[in-house]
């Protein structure tokens, strides 16, 4: 944190070093990438346009760049995941916002995979609210064949308290490799998904990594999912004491779970494909 001051203005330096070799039409941010207002005000002298994607909530407590809200005030235009961000954005002043999703589905990945395991889940822990409530969901799972690959510091602390989940969870200190994330992802049948508080109204990114891979998402329902999947319903909970007849529901029914997987996919490649979003 000491050194954070001097970092933030090296790195805007080297931006307008690399604006000024460059001189590009168009900039692509994503959330805020230590941005200054100042670097902003300097690259607005000309006639470039500046794209923000946000995958963060830019009204979260204590971000790493103080000025990630200030900074969207020189956006031309805010590609938003979540309409409730987007509303809360809206009646600040800033402007020029549109509620989308970006994603790629890998066609190679087969539906008929065999898949000999229940249910997985994949994730890291927080040592406050966010840890408990995300222990919660899983506690509700506890009665089933569930897998936990937990990441980071703060799952020993919760499971203290969640002790049915010890046995079911496996702990390690890094992020998982792409290819063990990836592997995994194709070995069960069903992911669990909390809605991650950071999210007001969205869709956890989770959600259409698990449809890339064929595995269904079993979501916590956030209010997003009625206009993303509006026409091509996924089944969502509402109640945390749904979540063990659902799980076992859809883990018995092979055809129904591939068929919602698979017309979801279709969905997504209709409609949120990167081609159609830019």
């Amino acid at each position: 944190k000491k050194k954070f001051e001097k970092i933030q203005l090296t790195v805007n330096a080297h931006y307008c070093d690399e604006f000024n070799k460059i001189k590009p039409d168009i900039i692509v941010v994503y959330n805020e990438q230590l941005l200054l207002p100042s670097t902003l005000e300097l690259f607005k002298k000309s006639d470039v346009k500046i794209i923000f994607i946000l995958g963060d909530n830019p009204l979260a407590l204590a971000p790493t760049n103080i000025y990630n809200l200030s900074i969207l005030f020189f956006a031309d235009l805010i590609i938003c995941p979540d309409s409730s961000w987007k509303l809360q954005l809206e009646k600040m002043g800033i402007e020029n916002i549109i509620f989308d999703y970006m994603f790629n589905i890998n066609d190679s990945v087969s539906l008929e995979y065999n898949r000999e395991e229940e249910l997985l889940f994949i994730g890291r822990t927080y040592r406050g609210a966010w840890g408990y409530k995300r222990c919660l969901f899983l506690n509700h799972f506890n009665n089933l064949n569930i897998d936990i690959h937990g990441t980071g510091a703060h799952w020993n602390f919760w499971l203290d308290h969640f002790p049915k989940l010890k046995d079911k969870t496996i702990i390690h200190k890094n992020r998982l490799p792409l290819t063990k994330f990836n592997n995994l992802l194709l070995s069960y049948k069903i992911h669990p998904v909390d809605a991650n508080p950071g999210i007001s109204s969205g869709i956890h990114l989770r959600i259409f990594e698990c449809l890339n891979a064929g595995i269904l998402p079993l979501a916590e329902h956030t209010n997003d999912f009625d206009v993303v999947f509006r026409d091509t319903p996924l089944p969502t909970i509402k109640d945390f004491h749904e979540c063990e007849n659902m799980a076992v529901e859809y883990s018995k029914n092979n055809k129904e779970r591939i068929k919602i997987v698979r017309d979801a996919r279709e969905h997504l490649v209709e409609n949120y494909s990167p081609i159609k979003v830019m």
